[in-house]
């Protein structure tokens, strides 16, 4: 979630030239905040569907718009791309974190629950930082994009969802 969240922050003026909506600050502002409208709207979803599907299902589901959602966004060529992925990676983010919240607070022992509950918040803040350091260097490199969808974005969604198979 954290990582999603701040991934565009440091290079959006090189994604706008990529894509060619340098300097349209509109856009630029939608490149970052539709992602928060998916959130929104995942996060509208996310208890029907843990109840529907169950806890680790539903956490897997999370992960799927947030595979495809950086695969297109690392893949477009056009600001319509890019905006469609980030949406879709906000549905699986406003999805995602309630789900596990609400599964660490079934499972853990009532003895660390708050303490475990709160590595979600944890998470979050040190994926907001990861991406704020890869971000950095990468920003100058031509269609950086590709790593940083691709290089991590999809690693780490593929791996939550093969931690809710195997768990």
């Amino acid at each position: 979630f954290g990582y999603h969240t701040g991934v565009v922050n440091e290079p959006l003026e090189s994604i706008s030239a990529d894509l060619g909506f340098a300097g349209n600050t509109l856009a630029e502002g939608l490149v970052v905040s539709i992602c928060l409208g998916g959130a929104f709207v995942g996060c509208l979803f996310s208890g029907s569907v843990a109840d529907g599907i169950g806890r680790r299902r539903a956490f897997q589901l999370s992960t799927l718009p947030m595979i495809v959602g950086a695969a297109l966004s690392a893949l477009t060529n056009s600001l319509e791309g890019m905006l469609f992925g980030r949406l879709l990676v906000g549905a699986g983010m406003g999805l995602g974190p309630p789900v596990a919240s609400l599964y660490i607070t079934e499972v853990s022992p009532p003895s660390v629950r708050g303490m475990y509950g709160s590595f979600v918040q944890i998470a979050t803040c040190l994926g907001i930082l990861f991406s704020l350091l890869v971000g950095t260097p990468v920003k100058d490199i031509d269609r950086w994009v590709e790593s940083v969808f691709l290089g991590f974005s999809c690693p780490s969604s593929f791996t939550s969802y093969c931690y809710g198979v195997l768990c």
